[in-house]
């Protein structure tokens, strides 16, 4: 009899703790405007980590997109509640890199970051680049110059 009433009792207490360990998610929608032609690709990282942003390689999600009329747009569904930044440039020559002057590394492709955070020499912190995802649907714009 003891054995049935705690099996009743975990039973109907299982969907309750099912539902406080699901992971609330949103959906993102990147809008990157200002790209200076229709050639190549925009290629943008999605980064939840300061050491993803900070280097290239791996990222939590990333993609090449087309471009059309100096505009792209990506749709991201699923993304967990959480802290994020996003950085992208344009590759025009569709090399896989973003390039560069010799020497001096300063870009010769548009790029930008998420809250639009620009220096005159290096790319911003993930603090100043980050942003949060805690609502069903979360926009963000990007001017790439």
């Amino acid at each position: 009899m003891k054995k049935t009433i705690i099996t009743c009792l975990l039973l109907l207490l299982l969907p309750t703790a099912m539902v406080a360990a699901e992971v609330q998610q949103g959906q993102l929608r990147i809008e990157v405007e200002g790209l200076s032609s229709d050639q190549g690709t925009v290629n943008i990282a999605l980064c939840k980590m300061p050491a993803e942003f900070a280097v290239e390689g791996e990222h939590f999600r990333e993609i090449h997109l087309p471009i059309q009329n100096h505009h792209a747009t990506w749709l991201l569904t699923g993304i967990p509640f959480g802290e994020y930044a996003v950085k992208l440039y344009q590759d025009k020559n569709r090399n896989g890199k973003m390039d560069t002057v010799p020497f001096l590394g300063n870009p010769l492709e548009p790029y930008g970051f998420s809250n639009n955070v620009r220096h005159a020499f290096g790319r911003p912190s993930y603090q100043e680049a980050s942003f949060l995802i805690n609502q069903p649907e979360t926009i963000l714009a990007i001017i790439a110059k």
